[in-house]
């Protein structure tokens, strides 16, 4: 993830470069190459031409079942704007005042210890609802990193910001 402080805005990008590189194109690489080496019956340019079918389809599916996301901490309106996907066609945004977030904390599927295992930034609303920062899976002692960043601009000192 990537944090920029402008002004008043502090903004925390998913990390699309790693996204699209370990997430989308090195799985949709390995599936058009092994479509390839399973269909040996198919001939030559036919057999190419359907393993680069394949690796487009499949980085297209990855790409839409786990979209980017941008927050905008807004210190000064204290509000938080998420931005979900490829504005401004397929994009979604959401618009979150801090009073209305509970709590920061590490969003695991499968709690295997505290540093094993995949997890998830998340912010949890009064609502009982859980909201992403990162839909990108990463260690929890890294997700703890980025909640220490995020806590301080949701009000360091209430206790609607503990993990």
């Amino acid at each position: 993830m990537k944090i920029n402080r402008q002004e008043n805005v502090v903004v925390v990008e998913d990390g699309a470069g790693a996204r699209y590189g370990l997430g989308v194109l090195v799985p949709a690489m390995v599936v058009g190459v092994l479509l390839v080496l399973i269909w040996p019956s198919v001939a030559g340019y036919a057999r190419f031409d359907l393993g680069v079918l394949a690796v487009a389809i499949v980085a297209l599916v990855l790409a839409v079942l786990n979209p980017p996301r941008a927050s905008q901490f807004d210190l000064e309106k204290r509000q938080l704007r998420i931005t979900i996907g490829w504005p401004p066609i397929l994009g979604r945004r959401k618009t979150i005042p801090f009073d209305a977030i509970r709590e920061v904390k590490v969003s695991q599927f499968l709690r295997l210890g505290d540093d094993l295992g995949s997890a998830r930034p998340a912010l949890v609303l009064t609502s009982g609802e859980k909201l992403l920062l990162s839909t990108y899976k990463r260690s929890p002692k890294r997700c703890r990193e980025i909640i220490e960043q995020v806590r301080p601009l949701l009000g360091a000192g209430s206790p609607s910001a503990s993990t």
